[in-house]
C-alpha cells in the first residue's frame, strides 16, 4: 500500500514536469527547478526499491527458516510423543520412560518376578514404585536381586550404588520386620538370555538353572516357612507350565474324560523346589528323612504312591512316584534330588516332571549347576 502511493506520487510529478517544459510560460526559472525536484523524486524512489528488495529478501528468508523452526517443533513433538507412550518390558509389564527418568506402573498386567539383568534400569524405577506403594517387602525381595545381577554377570556399578541405597533405607525403616523379610526376601535371582542364576546368602548357594522358571510367590508365608521348635525350615517353589496346545486328543481320549467328568485337562508343569533348615541344636539325623518326614512321605504313603529313590551320588538320588492331578487321573512322575548340610543348616533342590517328558527333564537337569560353600 506504501509502495503504491510514492508510485502515484512519483508519476503525478514526472507528467506535471513534462507538463511544464511545454507550458507556455517563459519562466524558465520555474521550470528548472521542476525538473530538479524531479530528479530528486526519482532517486528517492530508486533508493526506496533498493530497500523494499531487502525487506523482500530478509522475509524470504525469514519464511524458510519458520518452517523449518516449524518442523523441527513437529518432529521434537513427536519424539517426546513416543516417549510418554507406556511400553512393555520383558515380563509384559507396563513403563515409560521421560526426559530425566523411567516411570513402572504397578497395574493389573503387574506381576512379581526377578529382575533381567538387560533391564535393570527397568527394575529399579519398579523399586521405587513398589517403596512409594508402600509394599516394602517387595522392594527389598527386589533390590537383593538387582544386586545379585551385578555380582553374577559384573553389570553397571551405577545401579548396585543405587539398589544397595535402597535396600539400607528399606531395611533400616523395617527393623521390627527383621524375620519376616529373612524368610521372604532371602533368596535373589536374575535372569540372563537363557539363564536363571539363584542365590541364598545366608545358605551360600547359587543355583543356575533354566530361564523358564518363575518363582511361585505364596499369598501366605506360613504355607512355605515356619519356626518348629528344633529347627526352622523353608521352602521355595519355581515352575515351568508346559502348553499342549498342539496335542490333538483322539476320540478314545475326548470319551473317556467325558466317562470321568473331566472337562478341562490340567497343564503339564516342571516344578523346582528349594528347601531350607535352620537347626536351634545339633543335628545328626538322616537329612533325607527329616525331609521325607516334612513332605508327609512316610512309609505307607510311598507304598501306595510306589514311591522309588536311587542314589546317584552322595548328594544326588533319582525318583519316580504316581501322583494324581486335579483331574483325578494318575500321572507317573519323576525327578532328581540333591541334599546338602553343614554344621546347622542344610538344603535340598528337588525337581520334578512328569515322565513323558522325560527327555527335556534329562536336558534341564543336566544344565543345572548348584553351588554350595
Amino acid at each position: 500500500m506504501i509502495l503504491s502511493k510514492k508510485l502515484s506520487g512519483k508519476f503525478f510529478i514526472f507528467f506535471w514536469a513534462i507538463f511544464a517544459n511545454h507550458s507556455t510560460s517563459n519562466n524558465s526559472q520555474l521550470r528548472t527547478q521542476i525538473r530538479a525536484f524531479t530528479y530528486c523524486k526519482f532517486f528517492l524512489y530508486k533508493k526506496n526499491l533498493h530497500r523494499f528488495n531487502l525487506y523482500r529478501r530478509f522475509f524470504s528468508y525469514s519464511y524458510k527458516l519458520f518452517f523449518i523452526l516449524l518442523i523441527s517443533f513437529f518432529q521434537i513433538s513427536l519424539f517426546s510423543q513416543t516417549n510418554r507412550e507406556w511400553k512393555k518390558d520383558l515380563f509384559g509389564r507396563s513403563y515409560r520412560v521421560t526426559k530425566d527418568k523411567i516411570l513402572f506402573s504397578i497395574d493389573e498386567d503387574y506381576r512379581k518376578t526377578f529382575p533381567d539383568v538387560s533391564q535393570v534400569s527397568i527394575h529399579l524405577a519398579e523399586s521405587t514404585e513398589l517403596e512409594t506403594r508402600r509394599k516394602f517387602l517387595d522392594a527389598i525381595f527386589l533390590n537383593r536381586s538387582i544386586i545379585a545381577c551385578n555380582y553374577f554377570f559384573d553389570k553397571d556399578k551405577y545401579f548396585t550404588r543405587e539398589a544397595k541405597k535402597k535396600l539400607s533405607q528399606l531395611l533400616s525403616m523395617n527393623q521390627h520386620l527383621e524375620k519376616k523379610i529373612q524368610r521372604l526376601t532371602d533368596l535373589s535371582g536374575c535372569y540372563q538370555k537363557e539363564e536363571l542364576i539363584l542365590r541364598n546368602d545366608s545358605f551360600a548357594y547359587t543355583i543356575l538353572t533354566d530361564s523358564r522358571f518363575n518363582l511361585v510367590f505364596p499369598k501366605d508365608e506360613f504355607q512355605l516357612a515356619r519356626e518348629e521348635e528344633e529347627y526352622n525350615w523353608k521352602l521355595n517353589y519355581l515352575r515351568i507350565y508346559l502348553s499342549e496346545e498342539n496335542e490333538e486328543e483322539t476320540l478314545e481320549e475326548v470319551y473317556k474324560n467325558y466317562e470321568n467328568k473331566i472337562f478341562s485337562k490340567p497343564k503339564d508343569r516342571f516344578s523346582l523346589m528349594i528347601g531350607e533348615t535352620y537347626h536351634k541344636h545339633n543335628f545328626t539325623g538322616d537329612y533325607k528323612a527329616l525331609w521325607d518326614s516334612r513332605r508327609g512321605l512316610i512309609d505307607s504313603i510311598k507304598k501306595s504312591i510306589q514311591f522309588e529313590r536311587v542314589q546317584l551320588s552322595d548328594s544326588e538320588n533319582k525318583i519316580a512316584f504316581l501322583s494324581k492331578d486335579s483331574s483325578g487321573i494318575n500321572q507317573k512322575l519323576i525327578g532328581k534330588e540333591y541334599y546338602f548340610f553343614k554344621k546347622n543348616k542344610g538344603f535340598f533342590v528337588l525337581l520334578l516332571y512328569p515322565e513323558k517328558f522325560e527327555k527335556l527333564g534329562n536336558d534341564i537337569a543336566n544344565g543345572m549347576n548348584i553351588q554350595s560353600k
